[in-house]
């Protein structure tokens, strides 16, 4: 019987935790054997030791806590390389913690779209309460064309450094930071126009070989045979959906999206963890513009 691992993120959300894991446990097996792993990431609040207490009699549930927080790819590359040594798994699912799996047939799907496809990477739809008022409708995956276009993501990066050097008190010539300010005006503009016409119902159908969302990622074993870890280039937070996307491009690799598999994400509890703050705002900021040059960087190779 082959195996779906489960790869959890937790660092400071023992309560999402468990309710992810509680949703996995209602899940239609389908013929596999269900195994999850939590990987703490050197939670300060101790989640740790109430997610240790709670599951420690239960055998198909691991947790391993980092000696510090290590960020979002190295510790999903630590969870990788685990379940790649196993050497028995037709799926792994790495997720967020706070992620729920809805469908109870979501594995049943997984498994259709495998048989389909051969996918390398698939992507479910990622759904949000909270963002059903913006222009994506709650839907957050997959990324807008305009995403992963090196233009925008020029003008993402020296908007997101802008914010960050006025938070962090640096000296800000503003008429150098007009162009910045304009560009990206107008780039918000075009983008929300094109989002409510050209790409109105793009999110309803199912796209290949586009970056799918990060809070839920599933790779299949065709992926585990060739690659020795998830993420890379390695960046601490953010971003890693772009640079996969970018690299099973230049391999030739399925990505594929299907919107008829779908997950509930509880938008930002992992990062809300770390409390709305200016010290927040500046590793929020920091991390975006880092993700940004990384793939820009990527881009010129």
């Amino acid at each position: 019987m082959g195996k779906v691992y489960f790869i959890i993120l937790n660092f400071n959300t023992q309560k999402e935790t468990i309710q992810c894991i509680n949703s996995i446990k209602k899940l239609d097996n389908c013929g596999l054997q269900v195994e999850i792993l939590i990987i703490d990431n050197c939670s300060t609040d101790f989640s740790y030791e109430g997610l240790f207490d709670l599951y420690k009699g239960e055998q198909n549930i691991n947790l391993y806590r980092m000696e510090k927080n290590i960020g979002f790819s190295k510790a999903n590359n630590w969870g990788y390389k685990f379940v790649k040594k196993r050497g028995d798994a037709e799926f792994c699912v790495v997720c967020n913690s706070d992620v729920e799996f809805i469908q109870q047939d979501f594995l049943v799907r997984v498994k259709r779209e495998f048989l389909t496809s051969n996918f390398y990477i698939c992507g479910p739809d990622v759904f949000c309460e909270s963002r059903l008022k913006t222009k994506y409708k709650g839907h957050q995956s997959p990324a807008y064309p305009y995403e992963w276009n090196k233009g925008y993501v020029e003008i993402y990066y020296s908007y997101q450094k802008m914010k960050l050097d006025r938070l962090i008190g640096k000296k800000i010539v503003f008429c150098r930071n007009i162009p910045i300010l304009f560009k990206w005006t107008i780039c918000k503009c075009i983008t929300y126009i094109a989002c409510m016409t050209i790409w109105a119902k793009y999110r309803e159908k199912r796209h290949e070989n586009v970056p799918v969302h990060g809070s839920c990622i599933i790779v299949s074993r065709l992926f585990m045979n060739d690659e020795e870890v998830l993420f890379y280039p390695e960046t601490k937070f953010y971003g890693e959906e772009l640079l996969l996307y970018l690299r099973n491009k230049r391999k030739g690799t399925k990505m594929i999206y299907n919107p008829e598999i779908r997950i509930k994400h509880l938008q930002g509890r992992s990062t809300d963890a770390l409390k709305e703050s200016i010290n927040t705002k500046i590793f929020k900021y920091e991390n975006f513009a880092t993700s940004a040059k990384v793939y820009l960087e990527e881009l010129k190779n």
